[in-house]
């Protein structure tokens, strides 16, 4: 809720000094296009990959907003939580939907969750690959947190190289010192919070340096970043053959897994929301919901078997 003070000046009769006078408080309420803003000050939409699905996906630019949920996507359990906390907005990176569809019903995916939506009347406001390519995004994240020194992009976008909120959807740099590939699996994990395993590419023991990032699914830039000849490939995902064009070219990749490589991204849009709005003084609560989980869960042992042979 935003507070305009409109002030009156008068003089009194005898020309003296102007006084100023409180008039009247005018209390402007928070709306999702102000949400909309602030989000393209921290993640330019213009950032976006052509074939994306951002900004307002449901909902209304004027509406009222009353509290605010930040998670990765909206799910049947992710909107649940939204109406259990009378939360009428929601930022989420992965779209509702990226591609049109032929048919809109209550019975099947994405409808169900549509039909929903606009029934408890819950705004959706999706930063995507624009958060993705900019320096607030999760790859850029996670070079903060392995202190990569040297870095720049990979494949980048000419239009945008030089902003200073741009950071390419996948980036290179080095660690400060040399470390194994088992040993940069558990840094990752502790500074990360990952939970869950991680799936490698390669020789455990192994030892890196330069190394590549691209959180999600990068399957688009393997070949850029083999270009590079980077020793280690950190990601969300990869494909079968990808990981075997991978292995036969000697570079190790590290797939956290789709969710883990955003979901912690989230959490760290939420905490800079939440500090906009209280320097304005602002009662809005902002929440994410940490039992969010990954659709994949592990089930059973594994095996390992000689690989050198």
């Amino acid at each position: 809720m935003l507070k305009v003070t409109y002030r009156v000046i008068l003089k009194n009769q005898k020309g003296g000094i102007p006084q100023e006078y409180p008039l009247f408080i005018w209390q402007v309420f928070m709306t999702v296009k102000d949400i909309i803003d602030w989000l393209d000050r921290i993640a330019p939409f213009k950032y976006a990959e052509k074939w994306d699905s951002v900004g307002l996906q449901v909902g209304d630019y004027d509406a009222t907003v009353r509290a605010i949920m930040v998670c990765l996507e909206v799910t049947s359990y992710s909107l649940r939580k939204a109406v259990e906390r009378d939360c009428n907005c929601m930022i989420v990176h992965h779209p509702v939907w990226i591609d049109g569809f032929r048919a809109l019903t209550k019975n099947t995916y994405p409808g169900k969750l549509i039909f929903e939506l606009i029934k408890k009347d819950i705004n959706v406001i999706v930063c995507h690959t624009n958060l993705d390519a900019s320096v607030n995004g999760p790859t850029a994240c996670i070079a903060k947190a392995l202190a990569l020194r040297n870095v720049k992009s990979i494949g980048e976008n000419s239009l945008f190289a030089k902003e200073e909120l741009y950071g390419g959807l996948a980036v290179q740099g080095e660690l400060e010192q040399s470390t194994t590939v088992s040993d940069l699996v558990s840094e990752l994990s502790e500074k990360l919070l990952l939970k869950g395993s991680i799936q490698v590419v390669g020789d455990f023991e192994k030892e890196v340096k330069k190394v590549a990032i691209c959180a999600g699914s990068c399957a688009s830039l393997l070949k850029d970043i083999l270009l590079e000849e980077v020793d280690c490939f950190i990601t969300g995902e990869l494909r079968y053959h990808d990981a075997r064009l991978a292995e036969e070219e000697g570079l190790v990749v590290l797939s956290l897994g789709h969710f883990m490589s955003e979901k912690f991204v989230m959490d760290f849009i939420a905490g800079k929301l939440k500090e906009w709005i209280f320097s304005l003084g602002e009662p809005l609560e902002v929440f994410t919901i940490p039992e969010e989980r990954d659709v994949f869960k592990t089930l059973g042992g594994g095996f390992e078997f000689d690989r050198t042979a």
